[in-house]
């Protein structure tokens, strides 16, 4: 019985994860911002935040931190387009660009970087 249960979990565990898989930017981005958050040696966070709007509009920013001030931080409104293979190329500065992958869970990973970028809940007044 217990491994029947558990065959049972992990089918549905695939199931949800392949349909999250199959989601395209356009099915789901315009309702979320990402972000991604790495903490320093020294305990100082980095951030980055991107919102990809349907106008095909990329809002980002990003803030870097020593103990006691900000150290680095610049924002950039640029653009965006769904690239052939799925990914997303984001301008993000003048001379900056992130191509993005949609993944599991509501998530995009930045192919050259790897950084993980979460999605959370757009206000959409």
């Amino acid at each position: 019985m217990k491994k029947l249960i558990a065959l049972f979990f992990a089918l549905a565990l695939a199931v949800s994860a392949a349909s999250c898989e199959s989601m395209t930017i356009d099915e789901f981005c315009y309702y979320y911002g990402y972000g991604h958050i790495e903490v320093t040696k020294s305990g100082a966070p980095a951030m980055s935040i991107i919102y990809l709007a349907e106008d095909h509009t990329c809002y980002y920013l990003t803030e870097m931190f020593n103990k006691e001030a900000p150290v680095f931080g610049r924002a950039y409104v640029g653009t965006w387009e769904l690239m052939a293979d799925g990914s997303i190329f984001a301008q993000v500065g003048e001379n900056a660009t992130r191509t993005l992958k949609p993944s599991v869970m509501n998530t995009l990973v930045d192919v050259e970087t790897l950084e993980v970028f979460s999605s959370f809940d757009a206000l959409m007044r």
